[in-house]
């Protein structure tokens, strides 16, 4: 069976999903494509662990000197089969428009898979949950600009990012955590008009520089192209 197909839906599931893809493993299923629901009951965080048990298990299979099996996910958003539009509010409150449109356009260059290499998975979606969230909340142009031209020469994992991503994700983490919280306030209705009213509002420096980086991404990346 080329590929199995499973589904991974929720992080209560681990146990149950790891014993499962190990006994396929075990007998030589080779490839397993992984559907992985978000949106529905879960949060960034339990997605981004999905994902990174599916890396984990790659790596198990690719040294244990068994099958050659890999699995492949496909992360999946959860829409009502009663929705006539796909961008309905499901009443998660932990995805907000920002987060799932950041994840979109980090699908879009993906071409939808996650690929089982670890180094593809942090390039795409970040070294931990917190960096995933962080990347989430970057402007469209960052997210798809993120590596440098000539990233594929570069072994470290900071040194393939462009210089306003780093720039990005150090002013991120440099925040207090109700500072994250008055950004994520702003930039989670992924509104142009709030984030300009946002930006208006706020006396807080650090605040302004990335709310402004939503206001200028493509001059941002169009300086630095052109440079």
């Amino acid at each position: 069976m080329e590929p199995m197909r499973i589904g991974f839906d929720s992080i209560e599931y681990k146990d149950i999903y790891i014993k499962a893809v190990r006994l396929a493993h075990k007998y030589g299923q080779k490839d397993m494509s992984n559907y992985v629901l978000y949106n529905f009951k879960d949060t960034p965080e339990d997605f981004y662990e999905r994902l990174k048990i599916n890396i984990d298990l790659n790596d198990e299979f690719r040294n244990d000197g068994g099958a050659r099996t890999e699995i492949y996910s496909f992360p999946m958003r959860y829409i009502p089969l009663n929705a006539k539009r796909r961008d309905i509010d499901t009443g998660n409150g932990s995805w907000n428009p920002r987060y799932l449109r950041g994840l979109r356009v980090i699908l879009n260059v993906t071409k939808g898979p996650v690929m089982p290499k670890r180094q593809f998975f942090m390039q795409a979606f970040g070294r931990n949950a917190e960096e995933f969230k962080a990347i989430l909340l970057m402007p469209d142009e960052f997210i798809r600009s993120r590596l440098v031209s000539e990233w594929k020469t570069i072994d470290d994992y900071e040194g393939r990012l462009a210089p306003y991503v780093k720039e990005w994700m150090d002013s991120y983490f440099g925040l207090s955590s109700e500072e994250k919280h008055q950004l994520v306030s702003v930039l989670g209705t992924n509104s142009t008009a709030a984030i300009t009213e946002g930006y208006d509002r706020t006396t807080n420096r650090r605040l302004r520089r990335l709310l402004k980086c939503h206001l200028e991404d493509d001059e941002i990346v169009a300086r630095y192209k052109g440079s």
